[in-house]
Formats: structure tokens, sequence, C-alpha cells
């Protein structure tokens, strides 16, 4: 990436996703070693493009579920509790 010209203002995983999905768009993942799984919301195209590694022991994250990688975050999340839901423990 930086090869292309990109550059970084942190040294982060998270910033080489996006900037690996910028340039080659779903087709970023066939750049990414190791094991991995992000999702990414494209405004320019109104969807959320969601991959993981096939290695992958988590499930990818899903469109009609809330995450993150803290706790905190999830408190913030305008969402109503379903019979279906799994809490955080």
């Amino acid at each position: 990436l930086t090869a292309d010209g990109a550059r970084f203002r942190e040294q982060s995983d998270t910033e080489v996703v996006l900037r690996a999905y910028e340039r080659w768009g779903d087709a970023c993942v066939d750049h990414l070693q190791g094991m991995f799984a992000f999702a990414v919301w494209d405004p320019g195209q109104a969807r959320l493009f969601a991959a993981r590694a096939v290695s992958a022991a988590r499930e990818p994250p899903a469109p009609d579920r809330v995450w993150g990688s803290r706790a905190a975050g999830l408190g913030y999340q305008p969402i109503e509790p379903s019979p279906q839901a799994q809490g955080v423990q």
C-alpha cells in the first residue's frame, strides 16, 4: 500500500484494512494475511462489507448485530433486545 502512495497516521491494523479497502474494494481480502474479521461501511455504495479469513475461529459480524472490540462500545447502540439476542458475558 505504501508503494502505491498510501499514507498512514497510526500504526494499527484497522488503518491498514481501511486503506486496503479503499484501494482494492471487496478484493482487499485477497491481499490480507493472517486471521482477521472486520466490517467496513462504504458510504459511496451505502452498504456494509464484512469479511473474515477462512482460518478465523470467530464468526464474521452480522449486519443485524451490534459488535465491537470492547464491551463499553456496545452500551451506546440504539437497538431493541429480541428473544433471539445473545448477551455479552
